[in-house]
């Protein structure tokens, strides 16, 4: 398991130079990358950079949610809601109340399977390990515990290939990335 703080996050610019994005990490692919994990603040109504081949998960975590456009088409991009959508598609968001501030996983869906969960408080939960199964787990509020191993509120863990126990206390909340490799996936 590595733990990735927020001093070690990278802030490059977007891809249509309209305001920038703290990336955590990625896993390099034949296209750059497999898969791409990052924080990005949204404070006016925008046209999104497109990822041509990739698709991608948008998870509001701060701010009132965004309204998501494209092909004439609405999605409800609501706080703490995960939004998926291709990432050659042209899309327009538009804010509801004031700056978002948005968890994104971009990856090609050739490549990985990819899935975002909220993790609220309760019982115990057991991350399973598969042999092709990357987790990432970041830590929105309070603080998370990942094998006897604390999490703050705004670091990640990544978990690879391994069965982890998670709790989460109350007050706390988490947000889970499952990264799953297509081209090792056996029957």
């Amino acid at each position: 398991m590595k733990i990735i703080t927020p001093s070690q996050f990278t802030s490059t610019r977007w891809k249509n130079g309209a305001g920038t994005t703290r990336e955590i990490t990625r896993q390099i692919g034949p296209k750059g990358y497999c898969w791409r994990l990052s924080i990005a603040k949204v404070i006016r109504d925008e046209t999104f950079s497109t990822f041509p081949g990739m698709s991608r998960i948008l998870t509001v975590i701060e701010g009132n949610g965004m309204a998501l456009h494209a092909n004439e088409q609405t999605q409800d991009a609501a706080h703490n809601t995960p939004v998926s959508f291709a990432g050659a598609i042209p899309v327009a968001g538009r804010l509801y109340d004031g700056p978002v501030q948005n968890f994104n996983v971009i990856y090609d869906p050739h490549l990985i399977a990819a899935d975002v969960q909220i993790l609220v408080a309760g019982p115990a939960r057991i991350l399973a390990a598969r042999p092709v199964r990357t987790y990432a787990v970041y830590c929105l509020r309070g603080i998370l515990e990942i094998n006897g191993t604390y999490l703050d509120c705004g670091s990640i863990a990544l978990i690879d290939h391994k069965e982890v126990q998670l709790k989460i206390p109350e007050k706390s909340l988490g947000l889970r990335v499952q990264l799953d490799a297509l081209d090792l996936v056996k029957p």
